[in-house]
């Protein structure tokens, strides 16, 4: 081979970065400077930076992860901990009691990610709006609610309405309830295994379960796993029938 293409093959590729800032990993000092850097997310901020409540504000809207790496008192600033919780709720998990009783907060958690109303406090396991936002975002946070709510029908008729395995939770008051057992078992025909045995042996009820997991048939009463209706309802959701129409 002539050595003019040897030497073409030698030559290192030039990549030239025209249009980015800092992208290194050193360290950075000025505060406007990291925050221009933090879309690119390639620096190490300052011990000093990372005590700036100014810089941190910004950083936990790019980023939850900068929380956890921010001085111990900006953590248990308000302002900074509703940043963070806003991007990543789970961040509520190591929440003050103070803030895990802060229904701001808590509702912008609960509101992404229904399962934390588990790290709220008390006081707002026991508030209608906070719940109802949490069971509308995750059909299951139902049970981390109070024994007073998993009674309230608007509440379990959301939560049921999102994962109809939300019944299992439900007050036995609102497991005899119709209307929430026909939302739940629409939703998961198998829920009809957390009904009342007397809406176990309502037809309606179960028409609703079989309808929609043919499978559900075997939480219902004797009398209706035998009723034609019924039994023909789980054929044409099972796709019995599909070869003997026409």
């Amino acid at each position: 081979m002539p050595s003019k293409q040897i030497a073409l093959f030698r030559q290192p590729p030039t990549i030239t970065l025209c249009c980015y800032p800092k992208l290194n990993h050193a360290e950075i000092r000025d505060r406007n400077e990291a925050i221009t850097n933090l879309q690119y997310g390639v620096f190490q901020p300052s011990f000093t930076l990372l005590c700036d409540r100014e810089f941190i504000l910004a950083a936990v809207t790019h980023s939850a992860g900068y929380f956890w790496r921010a001085c111990e008192t900006l953590k248990n600033d308000r302002g900074v901990f509703l940043a963070a919780v806003s991007n990543d709720p789970n961040v509520l998990r190591t929440a003050s009691e103070t803030l895990k009783n802060d229904k701001e907060i808590v509702l912008a958690a609960v509101a992404k990610v229904g399962h934390t109303l588990q790290h709220a406090g008390i006081a707002l396991k026991n508030d209608q709006e906070v719940v109802l936002v949490a069971v509308t975002s995750f059909g299951l946070a139902l049970q981390f609610a109070s024994e007073m709510l998993k009674d309230d029908k608007d509440i379990v008729l959301a939560a049921v309405k999102q994962n109809g395995s939300a019944l299992k939770m439900a007050s036995n008051r609102l497991k005899n309830d119709k209307d929430v057992v026909l939302a739940a078992v629409s939703q998961h025909g198998y829920a009809l295994m957390n009904a009342s045995d007397a809406l176990k042996n309502d037809k309606d009820v179960v028409l609703a379960a079989v309808r929609q997991n043919g499978y559900a048939l075997v939480h219902a009463s004797e009398a209706l796993k035998n009723d034609k209706d019924v039994v023909f309802a789980q054929g044409v959701t099972f796709g019995i029938w599909d070869g003997l129409q026409g």
